[in-house]
């Protein structure tokens, strides 16, 4: 169907598709990301039993927040070991980015936009 997104996505989508969508231009605070058109890597992003969990659409990675502990592939794509591996570190790089911006706006207190009063 048109309205199908090919993207790995997730609820935290919700909020900057929907403002998008509505032409909202106002600064606001999302983890999540619009799924289409914005030449990102998408992908999904939880914590659950001890793992962290990074979701593409190529690949699913496993992180016990010290160590990579598993990756599983997605799809039987015909990439090369190379490009498995390069996708893997950028997988994990961004995983361990989100844990750390998270880490750092939940000890400082800034999981919403402060910005300037009207």
């Amino acid at each position: 169907p048109a309205d199908t997104i090919p993207n790995v996505t997730q609820h935290i989508d919700i909020l900057p598709t929907t403002l998008l969508q509505i032409g909202y231009g106002k600064p606001f605070f999302s983890f999540g990301q619009v799924p289409v058109g914005t030449g990102a890597m998408h992908g999904a992003i939880w914590y659950a039993n001890g793992l962290y969990t990074i979701t593409s659409d190529r690949m699913q990675l496993q992180f016990d927040g010290e160590r990579l502990v598993g990756t599983t592939p997605i799809g039987g794509g015909s990439d090369t070991n190379e490009d498995r591996a390069e996708h893997e570190r950028e997988l994990l790089q961004r995983l361990q980015a989100a844990i750390q911006q998270y880490t750092h706006h939940m000890t400082s207190g800034t999981l919403v936009h402060k910005g300037t009063a009207p």
